[in-house]
């Protein structure tokens, strides 16, 4: 059995426990190199993004936004929420609908993974989180590079194919078939993600 911190810690396998949705970097007015073309794909997919949030909080799974600081070291969930909801966002309209509620957490992270000096792992031990659904962007980079770090924590990852982003389709589809193939990720539709009492059915 695996050890971390002197705790003994199960297989993902063997338990499923809790699991929580990981909103990645969707708190964004997409003015990054690039951010024009990953904003085009964003639009595809924001309707799943909604629907799995909503499904989430009626459902008792904990909603945790793991967001880039967007390179402000001053940065905190109100002001980025400010910021991408601006007049001169072109994705006012859909921060707006994906916002943070009250109950749910917000994560800042300072590089690609939400797990690099943050609090992301002591958040999901005090939730007794064991599954991760994985939305946002980029799925070639921050998705991965977030579900390599929990698959090495053992968590079980979900990652709806639908409601993740890339600069291009074809990025996502091949890093999703890397997902599968290199970390056991359970790839499906947004739709097919089953909740209930706080856990993936």
């Amino acid at each position: 059995m695996a050890q971390r911190h002197g705790i003994a810690r199960r297989p993902a396998g063997s338990a499923k426990g809790r699991a929580a949705l990981l909103v990645i970097d969707l708190i964004n007015d997409f003015s990054f190199p690039d951010g024009a073309r990953v904003w085009r794909e964003v639009q595809r997919v924001q309707a799943n993004v909604g629907a799995l949030l909503d499904k989430a909080r009626r459902n008792a799974v904990p909603v945790v936004y793991v967001n880039d600081n967007l390179g402000r070291w001053r940065s905190d969930a109100r002001r980025l929420v400010e910021r991408c909801t601006a007049p001169s966002s072109p994705s006012r309209d859909f921060v707006q609908r994906i916002a943070p509620q009250e109950r749910d957490y917000f994560v800042l992270k300072p590089r690609h993974s939400g797990f690099y000096c943050t609090p992301l792992e002591l958040l999901l031990e005090f939730l007794r989180v064991r599954t991760l659904i994985l939305t946002g962007i980029s799925t070639n980079s921050c998705i991965w590079m977030t579900a390599s770090e929990a698959h090495q924590r053992e968590y079980r990852l979900i990652v709806p194919r639908d409601a993740v982003a890339a600069t291009t389709a074809r990025d996502s589809r091949m890093t999703l078939q890397q997902l599968q193939r290199s970390l056991a990720a359970h790839v499906c539709a947004a739709r097919e993600v089953r909740l209930s009492r706080g856990r993936v059915l």
